[in-house]
């Protein structure tokens, strides 16, 4: 077991997604100002900032780099807070990648399984209590977290397996009729939504903010093959549906 101190164990309690929610709260009432953690949490909807649901919330935001502290008691929005949250294109990807990856843990996380398609949360866990040293229950919600942030930023797979996925020629993108494998109408042109259910019991979803094209399938595909030569079981969602607090 590794023996890392109790601070390099910490995780976030709550979503990226659902963080960074929070985190326009707060920007939207006092910018990049300081503030008091107390005001912090109240913009954030909290009634005080004693609870622990309101420290955890605030928590979160600090592990995501999204928020920063500005001296004793005080905290406000960081750059890369901001970028997330107003900026654009490559730049707003690139922070939010940052994002993902800004708690120790993570890094960690993403370390060892360096190289492969985005692992199951099952081994995720299984690593963070033998490997690292989280009781059960915190490793499972630790992994959960984990993916969830990650889900925001694309699949982690190796450099080599993304630029080894075939590309066709012509990236026209495909006619899916404008409706979801799961049977959501969508408008055409907008994005494409695919979902359904796995044998298991769980589902899968995919959705991109553009419509799909012929190249965005093969690198889907390339990620997928990844994800099955890696398990020894019939692999789970690449991209699993988070819970009410890391949506």
């Amino acid at each position: 077991m590794d023996t890392h101190s109790r601070g390099e164990r910490a995780y976030p309690r709550s979503g990226l997604r659902v963080t960074i929610d929070r985190v326009g709260l707060i920007k939207d009432l006092h910018g990049q100002d300081s503030i008091t953690r107390d005001a912090a949490c109240v913009a954030m909807g909290y009634t005080t900032g004693r609870s622990g649901a309101a420290q955890g919330a605030l928590s979160s935001a600090m592990h995501y780099g999204l928020l920063e502290t500005r001296g004793t008691g005080h905290v406000g929005v960081s750059g890369t807070g901001m970028v997330v949250l107003v900026g654009e294109g490559d730049e707003r990807r690139a922070a939010m990648e940052a994002a993902a990856y800004s708690p120790p843990l993570h890094q960690r996380i993403r370390d060892h399984f360096s190289g492969d398609a985005t692992p199951p949360r099952e081994a995720i866990a299984r690593f963070l209590e033998l490997e690292v040293g989280l009781m059960s229950k915190s490793a499972a919600e630790a992994a959960k977290r984990f993916l969830d942030a990650i889900q925001l930023v694309g699949p982690m797979v190796s450099a080599k397996t993304v630029s080894d996925s075939p590309v066709s020629a012509v990236d026209e993108p495909l006619n899916l009729g404008g409706q979801s494998a799961g049977g959501t109408t969508m408008p055409n042109g907008l994005q494409t939504r695919l979902s359904g259910p796995l044998p298991d019991g769980d589902e899968f979803f995919l959705s991109t903010r553009e419509p799909i094209t012929s190249a965005g399938l093969d690198v889907i595909t390339a990620f997928i093959q990844a994800a099955r030569g890696s398990l020894t079981e019939a692999p789970r969602a690449l991209l699993p549906a988070p819970d009410d607090d890391a949506s």
